[in-house]
């Protein structure tokens, strides 16, 4: 049996990136109710849900350039998901953004935006 990997799985040709970048472009832009807000001491603290999902699908994400690779790291040898390892990925960018917010609230400074 031969196991080919999805057409997700590394980094997408030319043409692919192309296609998914216009279907990605079609996507409605978040709005609040994707943003976790956190009011500490009247200071507003934002984490974007979005950015923590391109965070974990990705490697190298650069929301200014659009330039990303897929992180192969969350599928198994035949290209399902690794529920352990997106799991683990998830609460350490997730714990991230927490103790950056927690940094800002100690150093008094505005919104921290992820």
């Amino acid at each position: 049996m031969s196991h080919h990997q999805p057409p997700y799985y590394g980094i997408a040709a030319s043409e692919q990136a192309a296609n998914i970048e216009a279907e990605l472009a079609q996507l409605p832009t978040p709005f609040p109710s994707y943003q976790l807000q956190i009011t500490i001491a009247a200071q507003l603290y934002t984490i974007d849900i979005w950015q923590l999902c391109f965070r974990l699908c990705f490697i190298g994400y650069d929301q200014a350039g659009g330039t990303a690779q897929v992180n192969t790291a969350l599928f198994d040898e035949t290209g399902d998901i690794d529920w352990l390892q997106l799991d683990e990925a998830t609460q350490y960018i997730v714990s991230e953004a927490l103790r950056d917010v927690d940094a800002k609230v100690s150093l008094g400074t505005g919104t921290v935006e992820h």
